[in-house]
């Protein structure tokens, strides 16, 4: 079966990148950008169709700018504007990251390489978009109980990549086809004996994976509690993503999700077994829809909480 790629964009902090990992960093683009493409990042391991690549260094590392010509990256000089030998790359990313969202709509991840923390808010923002988001996290501060802005940073991410298991990336080598087998010698049949039929072969034998069937019901319900416990109105994509993409039957055995339909048909499902709690709202921009829930408000007064910390009364920005 086709496999579909998903259309993302790659934003590389290299000031940040090369402290941790180094000259093995320069040396093996080939392999960690293979293995971003080839999903091993993400559990469902769904490739990825990158496109764009943009890396982010200061001054000192201009020296690299050849070897990532030669990977089709787009470079970026940033300037130090903080403090002296500090590059301006989270501002610079956060920027280039809007503007493609804009520029390029097909693109639907962002993929930023950076263990900086200072992306909640461009992220969110993407998210409120629709459009998922990918970065790193260092797994002894997340284990850390003083740090709080990694476990907070977690929270807002999609898919997280740690420290080792992209230093293991710098050596990834996908692994290789089977080498096609010689063709059998051929076998004499004595004259006036019918031969015999070759036994089924054991995968065809296997029973085809089933797809069990979503329960829009129950998705709806998990939706509408999670909603009134947390005083949220409008529910955006990737948050309901988040909240129902374990049930079973969200993702078919090809990878596919909501139910090998569409974003669109889960909204209007989800509105038809519960439409006291929910309803379907325009937004304003881009002429997408979003989930309203209005169990708890149902007079608008109040009030509302978007998930995201902050109290409005309008729907999201698209």
């Amino acid at each position: 079966m086709f496999e579909r790629r998903i259309r993302s964009a790659l934003l590389v902090d290299f000031d940040n990148l090369i402290i941790n990992y180094g000259r093995p960093l320069l040396d093996h683009i080939q392999n960690w950008v293979l293995w971003i493409e080839h999903g091993q990042f993400d559990h469902l391991h769904r490739r990825r169709k990158l496109v764009a690549k943009h890396v982010y260094w200061n001054s000192e590392n201009d020296t690299h700018r050849q070897v990532f010509h030669k990977h089709r990256f787009d470079i970026h000089l940033c300037r130090a504007i903080r403090k002296e030998k500090a590059s301006s790359a989270d501002f610079d990313i956060t920027i280039e990251a809007v503007r493609l969202l804009y520029k390029n709509p097909e693109i639907k991840e962002f993929i930023i390489l950076s263990f900086d923390t200072d992306f909640s808010s461009v992220l969110l923002h993407l998210q409120l978009q629709g459009r998922s988001s990918v970065s790193m996290i260092d797994r002894e501060k997340l284990d850390s109980v003083r740090d709080t802005a990694t476990s907070k940073y977690m929270r807002v991410l999609d898919l997280s990549i740690e420290k080792e298991e992209f230093r293991a990336a710098l050596n990834y080598a996908p692994s290789k086809k089977k080498l096609r087998q010689a063709p059998a010698a051929p076998v004499n049949i004595p004259i006036g004996v019918a031969p015999q039929p070759a036994p089924a072969p054991a995968q065809a034998q296997a029973a085809k994976p089933t797809q069990p069937k979503f329960d829009y019901a129950a998705a709806a319900q998990l939706i509408a509690r999670t909603a009134e416990q947390n005083g949220l109105v409008y529910i955006g994509r990737e948050r309901i993503r988040k909240l129902i993409g374990h049930l079973p039957g969200f993702m078919t055995p090809a990878g596919w999700p909501w139910a090998g339909g569409s974003y669109r048909r889960a909204l209007n499902e989800f509105q038809r077994v519960h439409p006291e709690k929910f309803a379907l709202e325009k937004m304003p921009n881009n002429g997408g829809v979003v989930l309203v829930y209005r169990g708890r408000h149902k007079n608008g007064g109040g009030a509302a909480n978007t998930g995201n910390g902050a109290q409005e009364q309008q729907p999201p920005a698209a």
